[in-house]
C-alpha cells in the first residue's frame, strides 16, 4: 500500500488540450513530455549495484561487504579427546571415519617348516642359521609324562604308557632305568657326538638326523577364526599369546591435521585418502520457477512467496478533480497550472515549478523498477 502524500496542483485556464503530457524514461533519464523546456531527471543513483559483495573472514568471524556478520566460533569442537576403536575388522576414530583393515590379515595357518644345509626356514617369514647349535650337551629330561630335551622340543609319551601302577624312568649317566625293571638300558650308542644333525619335515612328522620324528598333527589347530580383544593395554590373540601395548602410548593430545591433496595426516599417526569423499558437485545451477527457487542436485526447493511485497498492483481514480490511488489517499488537482511547469528531484524529495510544497518518495521505493505511468484521457495509470 502507498502512503498519503499532499501536494497543491494550481490550474486556472481549464484548457484541457495543453494538459496532455507522459514522462519519458531513456536509460537512467526520466523527462516530461509536451515541454520544450522540461528537465532531465538522472535516476541511476536508485540502482542498487548490490552484486559485487565480497565474503570476508576475520578469525571466527564471516561477513559480506554491504550486509551482517556471522559467529562461526560455535561450529569448532576445540577438543582432541579422541580414541580409537577396533570392532571386528574396522578401525575408527571418534568424531572422524574408520579404516577397514582386513587387507592386512594373512589368513593362513598353512605354514611349514624346511630345512637346507644348516638353515631352518618357515614359509611366509624368515630363515635360522642353526649351525652354531652344540647338541653334545643335551639332557633329557621327564615332567610327568613329557620328555624334554635341553635346547630342543617336548614328547608327549602318554601312549606309550603300560598301563602299570609305579614304574619311573630315571637316568645315571647314559644308563636309563625303569623301577621294578632290573635291566638298565645304555644309551651310549645314541649319542652321536656331531653338531651336524638336520631337521626334516615328511608330512605331519618332524624328524632329526640320526634321532627320533615326532607327529605335529595334534599342534595344527586348522582354524582361522582368532580373534584380537584388547583388555588395558593387553591385546590377546585368541588361541595364542598377549601383548603390553603401554609402551605404544604417546601420553599427548598436541596432535595435530594436515591435508596434502586429498590426504588426511594426525601427527604421529597415520593418514587418510579421502579422495572418495570428494562429491564434485560444483556444477549447480540455481532455478526460479514462479515463487519456487531449486538448486540442481537438491531435492527441496524453497518458497520466496513471503518476500514479495505485492505492493505493484495500485490503480489511479480521478473523481471530478479528486486524484485516489487504490489502498492511499487522493488528493484535489483542481488547482495544478500544468502549462509550464518541470519536475525536479533532489534526493528522495520530488517537487514541481510553482509549487511549494514537496513529496518525499521514500515510502515509495519498492524496488521493482519495472513501472510505467500512462495517460489515456484523463486517466493516469501506473503498471
Amino acid at each position: 500500500a502507498g502512503s498519503a502524500a499532499s501536494f497543491s496542483v494550481a490550474d486556472n485556464d481549464n484548457d484541457a488540450s495543453n494538459e496532455l503530457q507522459d514522462l519519458s524514461l531513456t536509460g537512467n533519464s526520466l523527462k516530461i513530455t509536451n515541454n520544450p523546456s522540461a528537465s532531465n531527471i538522472d535516476l541511476s543513483p536508485y540502482l542498487d549495484n548490490t552484486d559485487n559483495q565480497d565474503l570476508t573472514l576475520s578469525d571466527d568471524e564471516l561477513s559480506i561487504s554491504g550486509g551482517n556478520s556471522v559467529d562461526l566460533s560455535s561450529y569448532l569442537d576445540n577438543t582432541d579427546h579422541q580414541t580409537l576403536d577396533l570392532t571386528s575388522n574396522s578401525l575408527s576414530i571418534t568424531g572422524g571415519n574408520n579404516v577397514d583393515l582386513s587387507s592386512y590379515l594373512d589368513n593362513t595357518d598353512s605354514q611349514t617348516l624346511t630345512l637346507s644345509g644348516t638353515d631352518l626356514a618357515i614359509s611366509g617369514g624368515n630363515s635360522l642359521d642353526i649351525s652354531s647349535i652344540n647338541t653334545d650337551s643335551q639332557h633329557l629330561s621327564l615332567t610327568g609324562n613329557s620328555l624334554s630335551i635341553t635346547n630342543g622340543n617336548d614328547v608327549d609319551l602318554t601312549p606309550y604308557l603300560d598301563n602299570t601302577d609305579s614304574q619311573d624312568l630315571s637316568l645315571s649317566g647314559n644308563s636309563l632305568s625303569l623301577t621294578g625293571d632290573a635291566t638298565a638300558v645304555d644309551l651310549s650308542s645314541y649319542l652321536d657326538n656331531t653338531d651336524s644333525q638336520n631337521l626334516s619335515l615328511t608330512g605331519n612328522s618332524l624328524g632329526i638326523d640320526n634321532g627320533n620324528t615326532i607327529d605335529l598333527t595334534p599342534y595344527l589347530d586348522n582354524t582361522d577364526n582368532q580373534d584380537l580383544t584388547l583388555s588395558g593395554n593387553d591385546l590377546t590373540i585368541t588361541g595364542g599369546n598377549s601383548i603390553d601395548l603401554s609402551s605404544f602410548k604417546d601420553n599427548t593430545d598436541a596432535q595435530t591435521l594436515s591435508l596434502s591433496g586429498n590426504m588426511l595426516d594426525i601427527s604421529n599417526g597415520n593418514n587418510v585418502d579421502l579422495s572418495p569423499y570428494l562429491d564434485n558437485t560444483d556444477n549447480q545451477d540455481l532455478s526460479l520457477s514462479g515463487n519456487s527457487l531449486s538448486l540442481s542436485g537438491d531435492a527441496t526447493a524453497v518458497d520466496l512467496s513471503s518476500y514479495l511485497d505485492n505492493t505493484d498492483s495500485q490503480s489511479l481514480s480521478l473523481t471530478g478533480t479528486d486524484l485516489a490511488i487504490s489502498g492511499g489517499n487522493s488528493l484535489d488537482i483542481s488547482g495544478i497550472n500544468t502549462d509550464s511547469q518541470d519536475l525536479s528531484l533532489s534526493g528522495n524529495t520530488l517537487s514541481l515549478t510553482g509549487d511549494a510544497t514537496d513529496v518525499d518518495l521514500t515510502p515509495y521505493l519498492d524496488n521493482t523498477d519495472a513501472q510505467t505511468l500512462s495517460l489515456s484521457g484523463t486517466d493516469l495509470a501506473i503498471s
